[in-house]
């Protein structure tokens, strides 16, 4: 005797890149704008939801509300929900959805860390990008024109 289960296959983790590297000014909020959409989906839907974590281990990362994405977390661990399409137009729109700030004491460079999960699914591999960070005074004598 054979005996067949039909199991339903655990869903593929959602693929992300996200950029390398992003800049940022101590003591201002920072746009944190990707130059592509950075999800993909192995099982599409246009209905199944993803939840993005971003994680920073000093200063805060923000998010505003836009259609499509629910923002939840706290200011060191961000979620983003929605689908992948609602998620890649919020990471690369030019309007700047996403915030870093800087910490009042820290260094030159802060890691952002991104994971990707479908509701039943794995979590994807992290992915990491650098934030370097410029003093204020620094930033201001560029904007200037100046050299300090």
């Amino acid at each position: 005797m054979i005996n067949i289960l039909n199991r339903p296959e655990r869903p593929a983790a959602v693929g992300r890149r996200i950029p390398p590297a992003f800049s940022a000014v101590a003591g201002a909020r920072t746009a944190l704008v990707f130059a592509e959409g950075p999800f993909s989906d192995a099982n599409p839907s246009a209905t199944r939801r993803i939840v993005v974590t971003l994680r920073v281990s000093r200063g805060g990362l923000f998010g505003e509300t836009a259609a499509g994405v629910t923002i939840g977390g706290s200011a060191k661990a961000r979620t983003f929900t929605g689908t992948v399409d609602a998620l890649n137009r919020y990471f690369t729109d030019e309007r700047a959805r996403i915030t870093y700030r800087v910490a009042r004491t820290g260094g030159t460079v802060e890691t952002l860390t991104a994971v990707a999960q479908t509701p039943n699914g794995p979590l994807s591999r992290r992915a990491s990008a650098t934030i370097g960070i410029a003093p204020l005074g620094d930033a201001l004598f560029q904007a200037l024109g100046r050299s300090g």
